[in-house]
């Protein structure tokens, strides 16, 4: 399961808040943390999928070069072939 910071924020928010109506500075700082950790990991959460995304168009983009370098390869060494056998 992928940590996306929510159970994180959803617990700072309970504490801040009943660390406001108790009137608890402690449990409202903890709760506040909390939830800056939950960010934390979220954001952390999205870069890495946009890195995935961004290493697979790469990748892909890759092939695609070494592709058209194979066929153009090949195209050339038949021109090649043609003209030697002229």
């Amino acid at each position: 399961m992928v940590d996306k910071g929510i159970g994180d924020k959803i617990k700072g928010k309970t504490k801040e808040t009943i660390g406001k109506v108790t009137d608890n500075e402690k449990l409202e700082t903890e709760g506040v943390v909390d939830q800056a950790i939950g960010k934390v990991k979220e954001v952390a959460h999205d870069v890495k999928e946009k890195s995935e995304d961004v290493i697979e168009d790469i990748k892909d983009k890759t092939e695609n070069v070494i592709e058209d370098i194979k066929e153009t390869t090949e195209n050339v060494i038949e021109d090649i072939k043609d003209k030697l056998k002229k």
